[in-house]
């Protein structure tokens, strides 16, 4: 009886450190995993904010460029200016011009810009139209001479109708 009772102590014993042994090896994981998922979050928080910095360095150093740029890029007000451009263009080139037209045109591959397309009527003498025509291929703004094609009126006189198409920013 006497070593039955040492044999069961001794299998209780046993039970008893083994689950204690478990149940400490199950908290030591659980906190190993803990720790794991803080450092990874720590290292994300980290690039994180390195790449903040350098967005913010970035925007900094490519301010001037970004703000020549927005000069460049027509907006809802500045559709006025590039009209006005082009009638003073033509006053200076002798041609009689109108805006016939001004559409806006979404492009499907652009996040935050459209197509402004501009068409133009002009009349006057040949080598005035082609120097109107050559002087809207060089507008101070994102803005190309998209197309142009004159035919002879009488006496001398030419006709012209002329497409430019500017880059301009989405409306809001």
């Amino acid at each position: 009886m006497k070593n039955t009772a040492t044999l069961i102590l001794a299998v209780v014993s046993f039970l008893a450190a083994f689950g204690g042994y478990a149940f400490l090896m199950t908290r030591i994981n659980t906190s190993i995993d803990s720790i794991a998922a803080a450092k990874i979050n720590i290292d994300s928080i980290g690039k994180r904010e390195g790449l903040a910095k350098a967005a913010r360095i970035f925007l900094a150093d490519t301010e001037d460029d970004r703000q020549a740029l927005a000069q460049f890029v027509l907006d809802d007000q500045r559709i006025i200016e590039i009209i006005e451009t082009i009638e003073n263009t033509a006053r200076r080139e002798k041609v009689d011009a109108s805006i016939s037209s001004v559409t806006i045109q979404e492009e499907k591959t652009w996040n935050s810009h459209e197509l402004a397309r501009i068409a133009i009527n002009g009349e006057g003498k040949y080598p005035s139209l082609a120097a109107f025509a050559s002087a809207l291929e060089t507008l101070p703004f994102a803005a190309r001479l998209e197309s142009a094609s004159f035919e002879s009126r009488a006496k001398g006189t030419w006709f012209g109708s002329y497409t430019v198409v500017a880059v301009k920013e989405k409306s809001i």
